[in-house]
């Protein structure tokens, strides 16, 4: 019986661990004999029903030196039952199949001679994180007379994906080469996300430097994402290493250092919807990786008859692009025009430019108007002058998105470095959507308060100091580059002044 150890329910104490059962065997032998001129090993190990292991290797002996005693033997067998592999590898989530074992051993200790094949035929095989289930699947692996392995695999999931080539993993040699070439395979099927791709790409492998080269074809795809990753996360080192509760660490694997010069094309059916979006997507990127440097690209991706939803409006996006010179592949620049046509004689509309963590927006309409009617016939769908005091408001939350991106980060950035009293929009009663801006406040005292307001339309930037003289009374004063005044004010139980 092959075993494992399961923690028990506080995972922690030694004591709570339990055996879980691996593999069960029938009973099985093994005879090694031995006289001057052969060692000779025999066995036969049972697993169960029809699946058995048979062994029969022997080495010659006699007065020649260890380099050059002759090998000889076989192994053969077959596995149905394969559960264990899942205890293993926890990626493959499920797993039917055959695997079969005919190899014969010859040459000497110094120069082994491998011949035969190990062959695995699969019905499916389930793998989690790309939520896909392969079937039909072929696999060898076979000696080559240079003392090589040759490998050869298959496999369907609607479309279908093939590679084959040769490596070495002994004696002090770490490589391979491999083509994997697959035609309009479901390479992911999860909830947010089915793709199918169409791969022709080259790995070769050398020791530690695994290259990569090649294109990705996207044929189609339909890209439905539910939220963005939390805000803060932080990704986990690759020097990381967890130590389980009982032991020490395991040892440190290899590093391997990855260059890559692939090339993803998007097909005419890759759609995109979420996050108000929803486009076709195309284009085509050329992504660089070297060891030890940021990922770079080159290339544009692009929308195509795409729809932009926002503040209760479909805006159509008429350019809207994704553009990559060369850079880190994480900052692209962004350019997109989005208008909406609130009447058959005017189009309102932004544009985004810029890099993509930072764009830069602004309005433009046809006919000309002033920012203000702009935001108001692309928001409500009417001029400014038609609009209430609450829908001004809400035109004034929307400027600080489409029309003063920077007003934006000054009042984020001073809310959470200085740790303001008020960060917010106002258009105070009697105003103009004209007069909006954003307000930053701060108690300097219980009694005396300062805020200083940027204009989001007109260049004016106000400065407000209220002091509390008493229960009922306040001093109110303000000063821009328009005007200078003050006021006193006395407040009733109500409210009111």
């Amino acid at each position: 019986r092959l075993t494992a150890l399961r923690e028990g329910a506080n995972g922690e104490q030694a004591e709570h661990r339990e055996a879980a059962t691996l593999q069960a065997f029938r009973p099985s032998r093994l005879t090694v004999t031995a006289d001057p001129d052969r060692i000779r090993a025999q066995g036969a190990l049972d697993l169960s029903g029809k699946d058995t292991v048979r062994v029969d290797l022997g080495l010659g002996m006699g007065r020649r030196p260890w380099p050059d005693a002759p090998l000889s033997g076989e192994i053969q067998g077959q596995m149905s039952e394969l559960p264990v592999v899942s205890r293993f590898v926890p990626e493959i989530t499920q797993l039917s199949g055959r695997l079969n074992a005919d190899l014969r051993l010859a040459g000497t200790l110094a120069n082994p001679d491998l011949q035969g094949e190990l062959r695995f035929s699969g019905e499916r095989m389930g793998l989690a994180t790309p939520g896909i289930t392969l079937r039909d699947l072929e696999a060898t692996v076979e000696p080559t007379p240079e003392g090589n392995l040759r490998l050869q695999a298959e496999a369907t999931s609607e479309g279908t994906l093939r590679a084959e080539g040769t490596g070495r993993f002994w004696g002090g040699e770490r490589w391979l080469e491999l083509t994997l070439k697959g035609q309009d395979f479901r390479a992911v099927d999860i909830p947010e996300a089915r793709i199918w791709a169409s791969p022709n790409l080259a790995f070769r492998l050398d020791q530690d430097l695994l290259e990569i080269d090649g294109e990705i074809r996207i044929p189609r795809a339909e890209i439905t994402p539910k939220g963005l990753p939390q805000k803060g996360a932080v990704a986990v080192s690759q020097d990381q290493v967890i130590v389980p509760p009982h032991g020490e660490a395991p040892a440190a694997a290899m590093p391997l250092r990855i260059r890559s010069r692939v090339r993803v094309v998007l097909g005419d059916e890759v759609h995109f919807r979420g996050f108000g979006l929803e486009s076709r997507i195309a284009g085509d990127l050329s992504i660089r990786e070297e060891p030890g440097e940021t990922t770079t690209a080159t290339g544009e991706l692009r929308t195509a008859g795409g729809k932009y939803q926002a503040y209760g409006q479909n805006l159509e996006i008429q350019t809207g692009k994704l553009v990559f010179g060369g850079g880190p592949i994480s900052k692209p620049g962004l350019d997109v025009r989005a208008v909406r046509r609130p009447r058959t004689d005017i189009t309102v509309g932004v544009l985004a430019q810029g890099p993509l963590r930072n764009p830069r927006f602004s309005l433009f309409s046809e006919p000309p108007m002033d920012q203000s009617d702009q935001l108001s016939w692309l928001v409500l769908g009417r001029p400014m002058e038609q609009t209430s005091d609450d829908e001004r408001m809400s035109i004034s939350r929307a400027a600080i998105m489409l029309g003063a991106k920077g007003s934006q980060n000054l009042a984020q950035d001073l809310g959470s470095k200085v740790g303001l009293d008020q960060v917010g929009v106002e258009s105070r009663p009697g105003e103009t959507g004209e007069q909006a801006a954003v307000v930053l406040g701060k108690y300097l005292s219980p009694r005396l308060f300062v805020s200083y307001g940027i204009g989001l339309f007109e260049a004016v930037n106000t400065l407000r100091m209220t002091y509390t003289l008493g229960q009922h009374w306040e001093v109110v004063t303000e000063s821009n580059a328009v005007q200078t005044g003050g006021d006193l004010f006395w407040t009733t139980e109500s409210g009111g002044r």
